[in-house]
């Protein structure tokens, strides 16, 4: 297991724990813009909390790593994720016609 798969499942524990979800694009094309890419999901209402503004699956796992940890002065940089965005995970998914 590559050192980037441990640190992804670290973040889903993480996330798990703080009663979130952590979703990857399943992109497979690496031109693609969110390929690669992360959102945090509140699964009660299956609504994005994190990533899914401008794009869908914007985060990168160190933003999901601050974003997670609260780490202040990495978050301040990411103009605010923790603000929802209204979208459903099914209505990013629409979007970007995964």
């Amino acid at each position: 297991m590559t050192a980037e798969k441990i640190r992804e499942n670290k973040l889903r524990r993480m996330a798990t724990r703080q009663g979130y979800a952590l979703t990857k694009s399943r992109r497979r094309d690496p031109r693609a813009y969110d390929y690669g890419g992360y959102m945090i999901v509140d699964p009660n209402t299956n609504s994005v909390v994190a990533g899914g503004s401008p794009l869908a699956f914007c985060l990168d796992i160190d933003q999901v790593e601050a974003w997670l940890t609260d780490d202040e002065e990495e978050a301040a940089s990411m103009a605010d994720m923790r603000q929802r965005d209204g979208h459903t995970l099914e209505e990013i998914r629409e979007i970007v016609g995964a």
